[in-house]
């Protein structure tokens, strides 16, 4: 037997169980022959069950401790290797016979490294692409430690009335051999490197500094237990450890606290299951799945659509299209941009009130290059003494820009359009002197 199967690892195990697995392993150090059925009250081997399909549903069981795979303690209580347990939730998913799962679950928990793949699986089901097939678990008496574990991921959990539910927590054994093996004439020196490399040794006592470091282990898998739980149930840590204290309860108190959705029993998961999956239903699979429904579904849909309501239909379309583009042309037309730009809009369907911006900003770049133009053509605008002439005459209009810009601190080109606005007079007689330089 390999003791480190039992010692020095980390189980979620209904506490009572383990004890009997102890007191197994005990009697096997002793030399004491055990019946292993009398054990642990064995309550079949999972490792060849596979599943059966009830209705198109998949009734897995999930009997007796949980371990990766088959040893010794799946021959003590009838367990389950979790390799074979998501192997056949896997078999369960890809079977087109199959529309829905059920986990019958009978299990006290078992090793804690044992369940994360398994109640990861279930977990990505949720969430695949191309429609989940539902699962549904089934507390069938017992749902304890790492059994509820992988329950949570289910979505939906069933537990009977008197079924056990929750044992959350996780427990290490450390067994001192020191004095057995003094009294055998047996001494044993262990060579290793590493701080902590023989925590937990059964060859001497469990010092404090390896008891903490045990504890941090424990620690560690104790909150991944509870954050699995918490992520798989969607409520919050908090409300996972108001039950998360190593405590069983039974159905309605389970209920009560949230760690399960419904009391009943096996039939109850497996109409469950099946409602699930016909509640996620898409065309294809009722067109797949249940061919004369999908039959009479068509039928009754095209005997009530008549092709006259289909004709009177598209042409109330039609002339609602006709009616609004009309609209839209007529509207960019009033808008009197460019006729370059009108017609480009009419062409690619342009919003008439985009296509107004459009225009508005066109007329805009439009006068300021034109006033930006004339500015460059100033002559200078004061002369050197301040002085200007009298009133009426050219030059009085740049002195009227000057003055505008000296004020306001603007640009030369927004001093002209602002002095031309305020004295269009005195603008046309600056216009009209600036004519013969300009054609000569």
């Amino acid at each position: 037997m390999k003791l480190d199967l039992w010692f020095g690892r980390p189980w979620a195990l209904l506490p009572e169980k383990m004890d009997d697995i102890q007191r197994a392993v005990e009697a096997h150090l002793a030399g004491i022959k055990i019946t292993y059925d009398a054990a642990s009250a064995r309550s079949g081997n999972r490792a060849s069950a596979r599943y059966a399909v009830v209705d198109r549903v998949a009734v897995i069981p999930v009997y007796g401790v949980l371990e990766k795979r088959a040893n010794m303690f799946t021959d003590i209580s009838g367990g389950t290797s979790t390799e074979l347990l998501a192997r056949d939730i896997r078999d369960a998913m890809a079977d087109r016979k199959v529309d829905a799962i059920v986990l019958d679950v009978d299990s006290p928990g078992g090793a804690v490294d044992s369940v994360q793949v398994v109640a990861g699986l279930l977990a990505e089901n949720r969430l695949r692409s191309g429609g989940p097939k539902p699962v549904v678990a089934y507390a069938n008496e017992l749902m304890a430690s790492a059994a509820y574990w992988i329950g949570s991921a289910a979505d939906r959990i069933v537990a009977a009335p008197t079924a056990q539910v929750g044992s959350i927590g996780v427990r290490m054994v450390h067994v001192d051999r020191s004095g057995m093996d003094e009294q055998a004439g047996i001494k044993r020196t262990e060579i290793f490197a590493g701080k902590f490399k023989t925590a937990g040794t059964d060859t001497r006592p469990l010092d404090e500094q390896s008891r903490e470091y045990l504890q941090s282990r424990v620690d560690r898998f104790y909150t991944l237990f509870v954050e699995g739980v918490a992520a798989n149930r969607e409520v919050s840590v908090a409300e996972v450890l108001k039950w998360a204290d190593g405590r069983v309860l039974i159905g309605a108190e389970a209920l009560a606290a949230g760690m399960v959705d419904e009391i009943g029993n096996l039939e109850t998961a497996i109409q469950m299951a099946r409602d699930l999956s016909e509640a996620d239903m898409d065309i294809q699979t009722l067109q797949e799945k249940h061919p004369d429904l999908y039959k009479a579904v068509f039928d009754a849909g095209a005997a009530a659509v008549k092709l006259p309501d289909v004709e009177a239909a598209r042409a109330e379309a039609r002339d609602e299209g006709v009616a609004g583009e009309r609209a839209r042309c007529r509207k960019i037309v009033e808008a009197h941009g460019p006729l370059d730009l009108t017609l480009e809009a009419i062409e690619k369907g342009t919003d008439p009130g985009d296509f107004a911006l459009t225009v508005l900003k066109a007329e805009r770049e439009g006068r300021s290059t034109d006033l930006d133009r004339l500015a460059a053509t100033l002559a200078p605008a004061v002369p050197p003494d301040g002085s200007a002439k009298g009133d009426g005459e050219p030059s009085d209009f740049m002195a009227a820009v000057s003055a505008y810009r000296a004020e306001h601190g603007c640009s030369l080109a927004e001093a002209v359009r602002k002095v031309s606005a305020e004295s269009p007079e005195l603008h046309q007689k600056w216009v009209a002197a600036q004519r013969p330089s300009q054609t000569q």
